[in-house]
């Protein structure tokens, strides 16, 4: 299943920048941006879903993780 971690925050409180990255085991498949958390995931996952489906790799080589993105996260 994916996971999602947050590699970095920028920026003063009230304009917070977070980069995002999907990681199924411990290989990094895409990342994402946003101003809050949620929409750096949610960029994540729609950049994650983008990668597999380019590059032909299945739910169950991708660990399940096709089938476990949120994209309500």
């Amino acid at each position: 299943t994916p996971h999602y971690v947050v590699s970095s925050q920028l920026g003063p409180a009230h304009a917070r920048h977070f980069v995002v990255e999907v990681r199924v085991g411990e290989r990094v498949w895409a990342s994402g941006e946003g101003r809050s958390k949620s929409e750096a995931s949610q960029a994540a996952a729609l950049a994650a879903m983008a990668v597999f489906e380019a590059s032909g790799v299945d739910d169950a080589a991708a660990g399940g993780a096709i089938v476990g993105m949120d994209l309500d996260t």
